[in-house]
């Protein structure tokens, strides 16, 4: 059996998106592949269990048994160290890793938020990589040109157990100058660049049930089919000024009052427009739902302004979460044609 870590700089890397990538290509390939997440963060409660929910979505996706966190944060960190015995959680750990990893040839083990967190506990990511003897792939956001020092700090922890890593996110001239620059400057310390992805909208993206839980809204129309959201506008123009946007930005949803019917209107006519966000409690005139009815375009309404609402989306788009069969068919895609598959295949050899 085979085992990797996927760990990263910074939370929302991508690292759930690429080992999902990374798993679907091994199963193609004829591998039994199998997931662990040895420490998980973001508690939630399904049913009577505390789970970590990008734990349960990947395994999911990978179509793997949905207990595969050995650790799930069940109280406030600082409470957690405060009574966490790291000998016992060592031994949980590699339990849980032993019992998931029977029958597997590859194993992908996924790193907590970022490779520092657990640290306190002895249950970082290198104290993973150690415990498991698990080599590191390393998953960066590229947020700035800075990632460079972030990935030479890391190399600092891992030493030689990290010698691969993936670049996440870029858009526009930035993949050259990563891949001619950068990858030189990561070269000398002995990383590779396996994978340089760019940014996607779809994957950026989030359905339209999202965005009502998010914003704890309700639909006046609901939606046909769970569409996904790739850019939000926000409706402080008029109606000709709108036009444009309308045109150029595809898979949008307008937020707004509920009394801009003449804005909402424009909004429905054009094909664009897949959701309407209506803020500060503002119903809409019964011509607006009959024409959303029509077009089946669901519409939000929400209690707060439109600012706040914008803000709230903002995050929400910023940690967008791998959901439904066409995100998951994307990134395998972008894996397929962005990362150097074989390459990684070799080094978990």
């Amino acid at each position: 059996m085979k085992g990797i870590l996927v760990s990263s700089v910074e939370e929302f890397s991508g690292k759930s998106s690429i080992i999902v990538g990374l798993g679907k290509i091994f199963q193609e390939m004829g591998y039994e592949v199998g997931y662990f997440k040895p420490f998980g963060v973001n508690t939630v409660k399904m049913g009577e269990r505390l789970v970590d929910e990008d734990a349960q979505t990947t395994a999911e996706n990978l179509g793997l048994d949905t207990d595969a966190t050995a650790v799930v944060l069940s109280s406030p960190y600082i409470e957690f160290i405060s009574y966490a015995d790291q000998v016992e959680l060592k031994k949980i750990i590699i339990e849980k890793y032993t019992e998931l990893s029977k029958g597997k040839e590859i194993m992908l083990v996924e790193g907590s938020q970022d490779y520092k967190t657990g640290r306190a506990v002895g249950i970082s990511d290198f104290n993973i990589a150690e415990m498991l003897n698990l080599k590191v792939l390393m998953v960066a956001k590229y947020t700035n040109d800075y990632v460079i020092d972030k990935l030479i700090n890391s190399k600092d922890i891992f030493r030689e157990r990290l010698k691969k890593v993936i670049i996440n996110q870029l858009t526009g001239y930035k993949t050259t100058y990563i891949q001619a620059i950068a990858g030189r400057v990561l070269k000398d310390i002995g990383i590779d660049v396996v994978g340089v992805l760019p940014k996607d909208p779809i994957l950026a993206g989030v359905f339209v049930n999202e965005i009502k839980k998010e914003l704890n809204g309700e639909f006046l129309v609901k939606p046909d089919k769970d569409v996904i959201i790739e850019h939000l506008i926000i409706g402080a123009m008029s109606p000709q000024s709108a036009l444009r946007y309308f045109r150029e930005t595809k898979n949008a949803a307008l937020i707004t009052g509920g009394d801009r019917t003449d804005l909402l209107v424009v909004a429905l006519e054009s094909k664009n427009i897949e959701c309407l966000i209506l803020t500060g409690n503002l119903e809409p005139e019964e011509v607006i739902i009959k024409k959303a009815e029509e077009r089946k375009v669901p519409v939000i309404i929400v209690s707060e302004d439109t600012l706040t609402t914008m803000d709230r989306l903002k995050e929400l788009f910023g940690k967008a979460r791998l959901r439904g069969e066409e995100k998951v068919k994307r990134i395998v895609n972008l894996v397929k044609t962005y990362v150097n598959v074989k390459d990684i295949l070799e080094y978990i050899s």
